[in-house]
């Protein structure tokens, strides 16, 4: 879900803490999505990563 830093303090009353980012290539070739995506699935902080290359 993605909702502004207000919407999210109105919600749960509380301050936002950023806890994903959204990465755009400007290589959108689906080898070098992969490629990219599981050099990052590699790195001690990173659960999870979503993928749209349509």
């Amino acid at each position: 879900m993605f909702m502004t830093s207000g919407g999210y303090k109105h919600v749960f009353g509380e301050q936002h803490q950023s806890n994903a980012y959204m990465v755009r290539l400007k290589n959108h070739e689906t080898s070098n999505v992969e490629s990219r995506s599981a050099k990052l699935m590699k790195l001690d902080g990173v659960k999870g990563i979503v993928q749209n290359t349509t």
